[in-house]
């Protein structure tokens, strides 16, 4: 008798090393953000906005998909929300079996809804902070279409917050 693959997987110890944290928000904390924010959901439940995501996903398009990482940045734009999703994603990953994980998120994102990329990244070290059981860190990324003045801002706010107490900034992304 052959053992079932998924479920051996299922139990192995597992290593997070590229989440991306304004990708992989649970569709009721999305929901409830939007809500709280007074923006707009493309869908009116968890199943409808699942299956947006999903067909946004595979229609072939890179603006469609990009779609939904600008409704998820939009809703994340405050601190607590930040904290929250953090929060949020290092639990599902140690209930998925995870032992490490590192997040990874582009600070910058955030500055056109008001909220300072030094505040983006303290807020999301102290999310990761409140999943004690698993130890990870977050990813400071720059994003390739800004100009080079973006991404030395991006690197030095990685260096600002690399090696800080608790939970810290473990690498930067190109």
């Amino acid at each position: 008798m052959v053992d079932d693959p998924h479920a051996i997987a299922a139990g192995l110890p597992k290593v997070v090393l590229h989440e991306h944290l304004d990708g992989a928000l649970r569709i009721d904390t999305l929901l409830e953000l939007l809500a709280r924010g007074g923006l707009a959901a493309p869908a009116a439940d968890a199943a409808g906005l699942a299956a947006w995501f999903d067909a946004n996903a595979h229609a072939g398009s890179l603006e469609r998909y990009l779609e939904g990482f600008a409704l998820t940045v939009a809703a994340m734009a405050s601190p607590d929300a930040l904290a929250r999703v953090a929060q949020e994603a290092a639990e599902d990953a140690l209930a998925d079996g995870a032992v490490l994980a590192e997040f990874r998120i582009a600070p910058v994102l955030f500055e056109p809804f008001g909220v300072d990329p030094d505040a983006t990244v303290e807020a999301l070290l102290a999310g990761l902070v409140r999943c004690p059981a698993l130890p990870s860190g977050l990813i400071v990324c720059a994003m390739r279409h800004l100009p080079e003045a973006e991404t030395l801002r991006a690197a030095r706010l990685a260096l600002r917050h690399a090696g800080a107490p608790g939970r810290a900034v473990v690498g930067f992304d190109l």
